[in-house]
């Protein structure tokens, strides 16, 4: 009798579960156009890091964490390394920062730079969207008018300089006018 293998938790949550396998293990050296999208598949899945520790672990081949086995071998432990490095809280914002070098960053690089949560910013661009166009907005924001659309279509990544934030901000509806 085979001995059982368990199946670590974080396979539940993979999206690659109930994929084809030939996406994920081709078989010979081309490259297909399944295989870049299991690549794409793999970027984006929540498990990611998981994965790719337990490829490490059993010496995968085929498709891992977004990497070709043993193919990338060089960027794939690039990724180990980074993925497993020491995590903080931001002091300021609470988001988690890597440490992947020697300096350990108290603050997060979206504090740092002076980065917001574009939320507030979005929802004021939908109030006056029913009053004036984008390009109205930023001139009276003084901003460019595709940061504008950027915002309103939550296309910024979630955040926003709180330079332009306190700009649009400062914009009221009834008139336009600022605030």
């Amino acid at each position: 009798m085979k001995p059982q293998v368990a199946i670590p938790d974080w396979r539940t949550d993979a999206q690659c579960r109930g994929g084809d396998p030939e996406h994920w293990f081709p078989v010979g050296h081309e490259i297909t156009d399944d295989n870049k999208a299991a690549v794409i598949t793999c970027r984006g899945c929540p498990v990611r890091e998981d994965c790719a520790r337990f490829a490490n672990r059993i010496g995968a081949q085929g498709i891992w964490a977004g990497y070709r086995l043993p193919g990338q071998k060089d960027a794939f432990r690039r990724y180990l390394k980074q993925a497993d490095a020491p995590t903080s809280p931001c002091a300021e914002c609470g988001a988690t920062i890597r440490h992947t070098g020697a300096l350990r960053q108290t603050i997060c690089s979206d504090c740092r730079n002076g980065m917001v949560d574009d939320s507030a910013a979005r929802a004021r661009i939908r109030e006056l969207e029913q009053i004036i166009d984008h390009q109205t907005i930023a001139e009276f924001a003084g901003v460019n008018r595709h940061t504008i659309s950027r915002i309103a279509r939550g296309k910024t990544g979630g955040k926003v300089s709180v330079t332009i934030e306190s700009k649009i901000l400062a914009l009221r509806a009834e008139g336009a006018v600022r605030a």
